[in-house]
């Protein structure tokens, strides 16, 4: 069967716009994977791909005049309608791509040669394809503003004119680095001991590719494009975007001198915990990924077994139980062995440097320092090594950082010291080899924004201002600010005669839909530019075509994927899909007082126990063998030179920056360091809650990593972390929460859309999505019907925002027609609480949120006492009950009176202990119209929606219990029946989870 254009144009966006390349470049070339699947799609084989879609694109394209005509035409509609579909113009794009790779195999980058090899896939004369080359430009002009428009949640643009000839250039930029390259980057990630945790900047990887490319295995075809100036910030982005897939193992590692054939490296994370009136310091090994959970692992001689999983840092997963309590002094290697997981890896260091990841507080290792970014550095207290290590930073050190002791910062391993708020510069004498990481591949200067909230990779929240800071190794430096569309102009500049200079900017002034140029020079030379955009939920990510990121609740307690819900009943913010009957109201027993809980804080991770009788390593001794490279006769003095330590076989490059110094000659100047500041008071402003919801409604779905770096409240375990912020939200109907299975662990989260909610006749409040003109048009049009509109600020959550005056009928009809910015209806929800309290009879119970698990004898592990509401320590999980033990992540489970054990939400083994004992946990004050229950024992999932939904308030806290206001006996009597009379069994459950 003949294929069309638009199977062609549909199977090309389906590869490169279906989000796999979101916040990387996107290039309109295939690798063997994607041609396969486009094979697949349209049913040829992949070798004949590329041909078949040039040849249907040549017939598509005008065969009079200007051949893209009838393209442009169609294209302004589709900009005319807000650019809503995903192009139709990508395989015209995509043809004019590939031409490029044809001529790049050549050799060849001319603009003769380009339009004739696109003469040759097309069928259309050369002549007329080089006339009406402008038109092409506008194509890439459309498609860099949809991505912009989408956020570049889709990729990133990357068609820019790299050579002369502004029109072929867009399409040359598109094959300079093909597939089989990008492959070649492993070589180059490996040779220079990335973690694969790094975030790598622009000017610092090209620094990193020009030494790499001499003497490596890059193809004659890479080297050509890279001898060209124009060209290299191509292969740069090309080389950073396969560094992101090769941090998360999503590509095929090669053999290094760190990690073992076909293992995924590991990197060290550290953890400052702002425990009062000392910080923490928790170590973690661990990746790049967001993953529930992956393993067994096992170490060489250990009978532990290991796992992965992202429920302590959603953007990271972690090794549990940490193997740390070995100390950092010995190499990691672990294996998958039947399970089919790859074998993880970590080699140890002397200095090992790590730099601030987007999460609050959590740092994660580097192969070597950044110029000018600060950085933590563990130094082992051995050898000599911490004096010249500061003796080091005494020439090298920007500002002097501060110093912690394992006796001052608890959880630093003994032996170890730690170094915080190291900012270093290349220095002109050379240091020791294993000084090397603390060394800076150059002194070029750093364009940083502070403060502000990133929502993505270049895009921040418009709420809060930002300072753009320029560092440089000397003055003088400035900063401009431009508008980065057709017509630029300056927006704001500021000058410094010294090496740093700061531009403060206010973000809600800066909404530019192109986004803002930031430019920095010193001593009035261009060195660095940068591209942000200011955003708002008055503008948001357009929700996703196949609904990916959206959750419904099938079950009570935790919402899924809306995949594979059709003909369920499902919950969406306050709304159910289904018109339930109403609920018969059972008998409601009031027993006496309740057992005064606390809130439900997770344990300090428990490490495995240290090994003895090992091998002593270089990294505990304290100082290593090293084997020099010596500078090839002719090779000048920046030719990088491997150093291999005899031995634990660590490997690192370094540049011979003139003649060596011995460590010795380091001058032993007194170095002014301070010890690390104690953790500030607990905050109780910390929290911008107004701030944080217009940033989830920007973004409209995400993991659990993203909401810890937005809500900005580090990543201490406690009541007041981003989960129970997370908890609250999605008790107020804001959010939607998909929790790890088996787990209390938050995976990812949806905002629904927005729904007004009445809690009697004629008051209402407002849930789900909210942006500022959506809710300035909602108040004007119930003031406008009669209605009254109120706002009420409540510390820790965001401003309650209340309707009065009008019932639900006439604010439907107030409402009609206003749609929020994505185009969707405000939802008139009529007493939610009762509403929630009738699906939780159609939807599936807690079991549902359970899996089996096997609790082992875990050496954190405690067991509830449901009388005294308390967690004890206790040696083995004999009896039934509820359990909880962390090694690494926090685990509840619920041990059944048949012996099964099944790991769950930490209500929910709670509520199944508390019923086996016959103990409640929770009671209804039907006179007061309260419902009650001990703290930490709060009703889970929607049971507690339910019951905050019949108010618009939280629960208020007093004396060990919670209590829930403005609840019926309808909604008391369906949240008591779910905690109180669902039976439990091994088989009930399993039919739970299939129902």
């Amino acid at each position: 069967m003949a294929i069309s254009y638009k199977d062609c144009n549909s199977a090309l966006n389906n590869v490169f716009f279906d989000g796999r390349h979101a916040g990387q470049p996107v290039y309109l070339t295939l690798d063997n994977d994607m041609r396969d699947e486009v094979g697949r799609q349209l049913g040829i084989e992949p070798t004949l791909v590329e041909g078949a879609i040039c040849r249907r694109v040549g017939l598509w394209l005008e065969r009079h005049g200007n051949p893209y005509e009838t393209t442009i035409d169609q294209m302004e509609l589709w900009r005319a309608g807000g650019m809503k579909a995903r192009p139709f113009f990508t395989a015209v794009l995509f043809c004019l791509s590939h031409a490029a790779t044809m001529m790049a195999a050549d050799g060849e980058f001319a603009a003769n040669n380009y339009y004739f090899r696109l003469s040759q896939v097309t069928g259309i004369e050369k002549n007329r394809l080089s006339q009406h080359g402008i038109a092409t430009d506008l194509l890439w002009g459309a498609l860099r503003d949809w991505l912009v428009l989408n956020n570049f949640a889709l990729g990133k643009p990357t068609a820019v004119a790299t050579t002369t000839w502004k029109y072929v250039g867009k399409a040359i930029s598109q094959a300079i680095v093909r597939a089989s390259d990008r492959e070649l980057f492993h070589d180059l990630f490996e040779r220079y001991g990335f973690s694969g945790s790094e975030s790598i900047p622009l000017v610092e990887m090209e620094f990193y590719l020009s030494h790499w490319i001499v003497g490596s295995k890059a193809k004659t075809r890479l080297r050509n494009a890279w001898a060209k100036p124009e060209l290299r910030e191509r292969v740069v982005e090309a080389a950073l975007a396969e560094l992101s897939k090769w941090s998360s193992g999503d590509a095929t590692t090669t053999t290094g001198s760190l990690a073992s054939a076909g293992s995924t490296r590991l990197s060290l994370l550290a953890n400052f915990v702002q425990r009062f009136p000392r910080q923490v310091l928790e170590l973690h090994l661990g990746r790049t990924a967001s993953e529930d959970r992956a393993g067994p692992f096992k170490m060489e001689g250990d009978s532990h077994e290991f796992f992965m999983a992202s429920d302590r840092f959603g953007g990271y997963s972690t090794l549990a139980p940490s193997p740390l309590g070995r100390g950092i002094g010995s190499r990691c290697h672990l294996s998958g062995g039947a399970s089919g997981f790859r074998s993880l890896d970590w080699q140890p260091r002397l200095v090992i440097p790590l730099v601030k990841c987007t999460q609050e507080n959590l740092w994660a290792e580097v192969a070597k320092v950044s110029f000018g970014v600060p950085h933590v550095v563990l130094v082992r207290d051995a050898h000599g090594l911490p004096a010249r290590v500061e003796a080091y930073l005494a020439l090298a050190a920007m500002t002097m950082p501060e110093k912690a002791t394992p006796s001052e910062l608890p959880g630093l391993p003994p032996g170890w010291l730690l170094y915080k708020d190291v900012k270093v510069r290349q220095p002109e004498r050379v240091p020791d080899f294993d000084l090397e990481c603390l060394v800076p591949w150059s002194n070029d200067g750093v364009l940083s924004i502070g403060g502000g909230l990133q929502l993505l990779p270049g895009f921040y929240h418009a709420s809060k201002p930002v300072s753009v800071d320029f560092l440089s190794n000397a003055g003088p430096t400035r900063v401009e600010a431009w508008t980065n569309d057709a017509s630029p102009r300056l927006l704001a500049q500021v000058e410094s005669e010294g090496n740093e200079c700061s531009l403060p900017m206010e973000a809600s002034r800066l909404l530019f839909s192109d986004g803002v140029m930031l430019r920095a020079c010193h001593a009035g030379r261009g060195k660095v530019s940068n591209e942000v955009y200011f955003r708002d939920s008055d503008s948001p990510r357009p929700l996703n075509r196949e609904d990916k990121g959206r959750l419904a609740y099938q079950s009570v307690i935790a919402a899924s994927p809306t995949r594979g819900g059709a003909g369920r009943a499902t919950v969406t913010g306050m709304e159910s899909n289904a018109t339930i009957a109403r609920p018969a109201v059972s008998s409601i027993d009031a027993p006496g007082m309740l057992p005064e809980g606390s809130c439900e804080e997770e344990q300090q991770p428990a490490t495995s126990a240290p090994q003895t009788g090992t091998l002593e390593t270089c990294i505990e001794r304290g100082h290593h063998y090293w084997i020099c490279e010596t500078l090839p006769p002719g090779k000048p003095r920046t030719t990088p030179l491997e150093q291999r330590c005899n031995g634990c076989g660590t490997t690192i490059v370094m540049l011979h920056r003139g003649t060596p110094r011995a460590t010795e000659a380091l001058p032993a100047l007194p170095v002014p360091i301070s010890r690390i500041a104690p953790a500030d008071p607990p905050r109780t402003d910390a929290l911008d809650a107004d701030g944080l919801l217009d940033a989830l409604c920007f973004l409209g779905s995400g993991g659990w990593g993203k909401f810890q770096a937005l809500a900005g409240l580090g990543n201490d375990p406690t009541s007041t972390s981003p989960r129970q912020v997370a908890q609250d939200l999605s008790l107020l109907g804001f959010l939607d929460l998909e929790l790890v299975a088996g787990s209390s662990a938050i995976k990812s989260w949806c905002v629904p859309r927005a729904s007004v909610n009445f809690i009697d006749d004629q008051k209402a409040f407002l849930s789900g999505f909210r942006s500022p003109r959506l809710v300035d048009g909602l108040v004007a049009a119930t003031q406008r019907h009669g209605g009254q509109a109120s706002q009420e600020e409540i510390p820790g959550r965001p401003r309650a925002i209340w309707l009065a005056g009008l019932d639900a009928s006439s604010l439907g009809q107030a409402l009609a027609g206003l749609l929020d910015p994505l185009g969707r209806e405000i939802a008139i929800v009529d007493r939610p609480g009762k509403i929630l309290a009738a699906a939780l009879h159609e939807l599936q119970g807690m079991p549902a949120s359970l899996r089996r698990v096997s609790i082992g004898k875990p050496r954190s592990l405690q067991a509830f006492d449901a009388r005294k509401a308390r967690w004890l320590d206790t040696g083995i999980a004999s009896r039934p009950g509820a359990y909880r033990w962390n090694e690494g992540y926090q685990a509840y489970a619920y041990v059944a009176p048949d012996g099964s054990s099944w790991a769950g939400p930490y209500q929910v083994v709670k509520v199944l202990a508390a019923r086996d004992g016959g103990i409640s946990l929770w009671q209804y004050d039907q006179p007061r119209a309260i419902f009650r229950a001990t703290l930490g024992c709060d009703p889970p999932g929607l049971l507690g929606r339910a019951l905050v939904a019949s108010s618009g308030y939280l629960p208020s806290t007093e004396r060990g219990t919670i209590s829930y206001s403005n609840i019926s006996p309808i909604v008391a009597s369906s949240v008591l029946a779910a905690l109180s009379t669902e039976n439990f069994d091994e088989g009930n459950h399993r039919r739970s989870q299939s129902g």
